[in-house]
């Protein structure tokens, strides 16, 4: 019974679920935030001017029902690109080492795929600018040669052959492989067969307008049921009977997903049109002052199913009924295929059960997903446990480490997790457990 909840515990602690992914319409509530420190007595009351983007009304797509401001903003502004933003005009720092810049909105959120379009086809009259989204721009070489002999090879009868000629393209011949802040761009996708949701979606799109098929990246958040937000690109590709209709070719690209050329899950706020935005300005010269400031995005999901599949799903983890648990942790991967925490619990599962391949295969996914350092040493911590249950000393000790370098500091936890037996008595992990003791004490001590 106690193996069963090792590594529970932690991951439940970032994993308050609250809601599905899975319906037509849902309403999730997303709270943005700009979050300033300034410590400096002497700057306590200079005033900035601060903007912040945030999604607005998509007909079909998503509808604003309800705003809450910590501190009212001057005005909204839209912009060329059809992007909103809420100003802000002289807030003082001082005001804001008390209260954050916070907008939360109440979403209602619907996704417009092809099989939707099919159905109930919505055409925006004022999102009709289908040449700007035929150019070849940066990222979106669309005349380069490299691309057009892809481009020439995918055909079709119709607008919607073609265009699912390049979607099973970009699915299967991109590998999954995140690259952070990096610019790559379609050609460079193109050329190492590897990215991560901005190559896939940069890939279809500027495959799509080398066929002269308009086509555009959608920058966006995706509300997750632990309550933070992932920040995703997709696809919206024009058909003149449908209107712009989307496409993810990143999640299509996932085992365990059901999103498809036809359909995907409604989990998609949409912030902006353009492959280069900024979420958030500010007036002030960072240079002038000796302040920071930075963007912070969470959640609520509103509908309950998903906690009621999560809840079935640790019950049986917890009883050690592995095989009843498994297949509700595919449901919730159907739901959201990029979660780093289901794909750990599901690694742990198979590397109890002694199904080393697949455990191996679901932690890795855990450590491509995660995106906060968090979440990096708890999905290599899990590597470790991995490790360690297959009697790997050598790598449960480097994948130990690795996580508590990065931060993992539970000396209580690790001394007592029954996974790691077979390393505790490893010269290495006595020399680690005892300095992570050490500080501790330290800690306790005010030192």
């Amino acid at each position: 019974m106690k193996r069963q909840k090792s590594i529970q515990a932690i991951l439940t602690g970032l994993m308050l679920l609250s809601g599905s992914l899975s319906f037509s319409q849902r309403e999730v509530i997303v709270k943005r935030s700009i979050i300033v420190s300034e410590k400096n007595p002497e700057y306590f009351i200079e005033r900035c001017d601060y903007s912040l983007l945030i999604p607005a009304n998509r007909l079909g797509k998503q509808q604003v029902l309800e705003y809450k401001y910590s501190i009212k903003p001057e005005r909204a502004l839209k912009t060329e690109a059809d992007e909103y933003y809420l100003k802000w005009k002289g807030v003082s720092f001082g005001e804001l080492n008390h209260v954050r810049l916070d907008v939360e909105m109440k979403i209602k959120t619907s996704i417009y795929d092809l099989k939707t379009a099919k159905k109930h086809p919505v055409i925006d009259k004022a999102d009709m600018d289908t040449l700007f989204f035929l150019k070849d721009e940066e990222n979106f070489r669309s005349n380069s040669k490299a691309i057009l002999k892809v481009s020439d090879s995918l055909t079709g009868k119709s607008r919607e052959e073609i265009v699912k000629s390049v979607f099973n393209y970009v699915i299967n011949n991109l590998d999954y492989h995140i690259f952070s802040e990096q610019d790559r761009g379609a050609k460079k996708a193109l050329k190492d067969r590897r990215g991560d949701c901005t190559e896939y979606s940069e890939l279809m799109v500027t495959l799509c307008r080398a066929r002269k098929i308009p086509a555009r990246i959608v920058k966006g958040l995706i509300p997750r049921s632990n309550g933070d937000v992932g920040h995703h690109n997709w696809v919206e590709v024009y058909f003149p009977e449908y209107g712009w209709v989307a496409f993810d070719p990143t999640w299509a690209d996932h085992m365990s997903s059901s999103t498809t050329f036809y359909s995907m899950q409604n989990a998609y706020v949409q912030l902006s049109y353009k492959r280069f935005v900024k979420s958030t300005y500010c007036s002030c010269s960072e240079s002038a002052f000796p302040f920071t400031y930075g963007l912070k995005d969470s959640c609520a999901v509103l509908s309950k199913d998903i906690n009621v599949k999560f809840l079935n799903m640790m019950k049986f983890y917890n009883a050690g009924e592995l095989d009843k648990a498994i297949p509700l942790l595919d449901t919730l991967l159907i739901d959201e295929p990029d979660s780093y925490a289901y794909w750990t619990f599901k690694g742990m599962i198979y590397s109890r059960q002694g199904n080393y391949e697949k455990g191996f295969e679901a932690i890795q996914k855990a450590i491509d997903y995660s995106e906060t350092t968090t979440q990096k040493f708890l999905s290599l911590y899990a590597m470790a446990n991995y490790y360690a249950l297959k009697d790997d000393k050598e790598n449960a000790m480097k994948y130990l480490k690795e996580s508590v370098d990065l931060g993992f500091s539970n000396y209580s936890h690790i001394i007592n997790d029954p996974d790691l037996k077979n390393i505790k008595d490893h010269p290495s992990f006595i020399e680690l457990t005892n300095e992570l003791k050490d500080k501790k004490s330290n800690v306790k001590k005010g030192k």
